[in-house]
């Protein structure tokens, strides 16, 4: 009877300690759980923050690809205007080389005269 009496306050204790270690685990595992909790928030931030920068930078993207074009639209007409402004000139100084020659000839016939 001793002796079983030894072997159940051995087992209660075995028991007990078992118990606490459990109590343990569960709290650390608690602990866990939270800072899991928590990083998935912070994964998450961080993902909308990505995606966030991501449309932030293909709209600058954009806005810089649509300046380009209108920069290069504006070259093209710059280019077609200069080209028009040279046109004209030429037409100008033929005119006037026409118009001083008639005047030459308008002199000339009337000192014929």
């Amino acid at each position: 009877l001793e002796l079983s009496g030894r072997s159940c306050r051995e087992t209660e204790a075995v028991l007990q300690d078992k118990h606490v270690q459990v109590g343990r685990l569960e709290r650390e595992c608690a602990a866990v759980s939270a800072e899991r909790n928590k990083l998935q928030v912070e994964v998450s931030a961080l993902r909308l923050e990505a995606s966030r920068s991501s449309a932030e930078a293909q709209r600058e993207a954009q806005g810089r690809e649509a300046a380009e074009q209108r920069a290069g639209a504006s070259a093209a007409e710059n280019a077609q205007l200069r080209q028009q402004v040279l046109s004209l000139s030429s037409a100008q100084q033929s005119l006037e080389r026409s118009l001083r020659e008639r005047e030459g000839e308008r002199e000339g016939w009337a000192a014929h005269q």
